[in-house]
């Protein structure tokens, strides 16, 4: 009997969850369209991109945000369901207690917990990111970096310093790259500006002044230009804190702990999503 009535309960908890989930997001899809509709003109987006790149990795993603809610509300739905058709009475008279009768409510509640877990994890992070880049192509204004002077510690003995950073050209201005033994100043590059190179996938800097500093003196290194690999890249400045969404749970904890290394304590948001 109690299989049987477990089996009900679940049904009736699952089902009444995923009806009123679906229901729920194909309004929001009704609304979203409509809100967007003039961008989707505007910026000619092809119908299967807004179809199979936008819509169908958007309802995964609000369907994950919105389901503890809707947990909620289908319990309270169902339930009180059952006790208007006197079902409770029924199982209450059979003499199943009730915290017999919460056993499939925790079942089920298990079964959504580890869904929800599995796609905030491993499944919406590379949907999240298809979605993203359709509405940074189609939606969303060019992204500027608004940051000024950036300070970074990219390795326990390397820190950088630019006056600004322009995300459209990946250029950065009044660029300065410390090396450090301990904490003893041992090799300064200063710059006007550095400029990312996607086709060597190197940075070239411009009118450099590189000072060397040694027990036996310092010595001095000047040009006009000069291409370099740097342990940063362009991603490192210009990504939307957005961007954290389409990390899954391995590489968001790497993420963490490279910018721990790195010294860098702007990493709140980046915890937060992770936890």
């Amino acid at each position: 009997m109690f299989k049987i009535l477990d089996r009900y309960i679940i049904r009736k908890f699952l089902g009444t969850f995923f009806y009123s989930l679906v229901l729920l997001i194909s309004i929001v899809i009704v609304f979203d369209i409509q809100e967007k509709f003039d961008d989707f003109i505007e910026k000619k987006a092809p119908f299967e991109a807004i179809v199979f790149d936008y819509y169908v990795n958007f309802a995964p993603y609000y369907a994950n945000m919105f389901m503890f809610l809707f947990i909620f509300i289908s319990v309270i739905f169902f339930t009180s369901k059952l006790a208007g058709n006197s079902e409770i009475i029924a199982m209450l008279s059979a003499g199943i207690s009730f915290k017999r009768i919460l056993v499939p409510y925790f079942e089920s509640a298990a079964v959504l917990a580890v869904l929800s877990f599995v796609l905030s994890a491993y499944v919406l992070p590379p949907a999240t990111a298809i979605r993203l880049n359709f509405e940074n192509t189609y939606i969303k204004k060019a992204y500027v970096n608004t940051s000024r002077n950036i300070h970074r510690q990219v390795n326990d003995s390397t820190r950088l310093y630019m006056q600004n950073y322009v995300a459209s050209s990946n250029i950065g201005n009044r660029f300065s790259w410390e090396v450090y033994d301990g904490k003893v100043l041992k090799e300064k590059l200063m710059s006007d500006n550095i400029r990312w190179d996607s086709t060597k996938g190197k940075w070239h800097i411009t009118n450099y002044y590189i000072r060397y500093i040694t027990p036996n003196g310092d010595s001095v290194v000047t040009g006009k230009g000069m291409d370099t690999t740097l342990a940063i890249i362009p991603k490192d400045f210009n990504s939307r804190i957005n961007q954290i969404e389409t990390l899954n749970s391995d590489e968001l904890h790497e993420y963490i702990d490279e910018q721990e290394r790195r010294g860098n304590e702007n990493i709140v948001a980046f915890k937060v999503e992770s936890y």
